[in-house]
């Protein structure tokens, strides 16, 4: 069976603002990608964050309709991918 695989953060969900939401700070990509310090600061976060923080992420505009129409009845076929730390879960998802 084919499956495909969809991105969550900044693609189907609203991963900026949900951080802003529950954090009070601001995710900058760059800053994330070049200062170790903010990396951890924000990998700590995450690292913390219940399930509802990735549960109850906003869509981004269109996203819902997106996935509606591409999954419609088949959610075991399709995963939505998200790589919230560095380490690999146990399960093998994320």
């Amino acid at each position: 069976m084919a499956r495909l695989f969809l991105d969550m953060d900044g693609v189907l969900t609203d991963f900026d603002t949900q951080f802003e939401r529950w954090f009070g700070k601001k995710v900058k990509v760059w800053l994330y990608k070049t200062d170790a310090g903010f990396r951890d600061t924000i990998d700590r976060h995450l690292a913390a964050a219940p399930e509802e923080f990735w549960a109850d992420m906003p869509w981004m505009p269109g996203a819902e309709e997106f996935w509606t129409e591409m999954v419609p009845g088949r959610p075991s076929s399709c995963r939505a991918r998200t790589s919230p730390r560095r380490a690999a879960p146990a399960n093998g998802a994320g």
